[in-house]
C-alpha cells in the first residue's frame, strides 16, 4: 500500500525508539480495514484517521511491550524501596515479590504506572514517555515521582511478611 512508507516514517519519527515500526504500521492497516466503516470523511480525511488509528496502536504496542517486559524481568522491591531504610536481610521470595510489585502497580493511577514502567522498567527516556502518553516532559517526571513514592508506600506495607535471608 502506498500510505505505508508514509506510516513507517512518522512512527520512526514520533516513536524513534521502536523496534519494529513495519509490524506497528501493519498492524495498523489491519486495524483500518477492520474499522472503515467508522471513518468519516466529513470529520477528516483518511490519512489524518489513518495516522491518528496509528498512533493508537502503537501507544497500544509500546504498553504491551513495556507490561510484558516488567513481568519477564520484574524490578527489584528492593531497588525500589530502597530509600526508605528496610533491615538489609529481609528479602521477599521472587514469585511473591512479583506478585507484591504487580498488585501494588495496578493499584497507581494510570498515569504513574504507565511513567514508572516506561522510565524505570523499560529504562526509557522522559522525553519517549511523554511521547507515548502525549504529555509534556515535566508531567511524566512528576507522574514517575509520585508513582513511585506511592509505590513505595504500597510496597512497605508488605513489610511483615519479610523474612531473612537463609545464610
Amino acid at each position: 500500500m502506498r500510505l505505508r512508507p508514509h506510516l513507517v516514517r512518522w512512527l520512526n519519527t514520533r516513536y524513534g525508539g521502536m523496534a519494529d515500526p513495519e509490524d506497528v504500521a501493519d498492524h495498523a492497516l489491519i486495524e483500518a480495514w477492520e474499522k472503515l466503516a467508522t471513518f468519516d470523511p466529513e470529520r477528516s480525511s483518511f490519512q489524518t484517521w489513518l495516522v491518528q488509528l496509528t498512533g493508537n496502536v502503537a501507544r497500544r504496542e509500546v504498553m504491551q511491550l513495556a507490561k510484558r517486559a516488567a513481568r519477564e524481568s520484574p524490578v527489584s522491591v528492593n531497588k525500589i524501596a530502597a530509600p526508605i531504610e528496610l533491615e538489609p536481610a529481609a528479602v521477599f521470595t521472587d514469585k511473591y515479590r512479583a506478585e507484591v510489585l504487580w498488585s501494588s502497580m495496578r493499584k497507581l493511577p494510570r498515569i504513574e504506572r504507565h511513567a514508572v514502567i516506561l522510565c524505570d522498567m523499560e529504562q526509557r527516556s522522559n522525553r519517549y514517555a511523554a511521547r507515548v502518553l502525549r504529555i509534556s516532559e515535566a508531567q511524566v517526571k512528576r507522574a514517575r515521582r509520585k508513582g513511585l513514592e506511592r509505590l513505595r508506600g504500597l510496597l512497605l506495607k508488605h513489610r511483615e511478611y519479610l523474612r531473612p535471608e537463609s545464610p
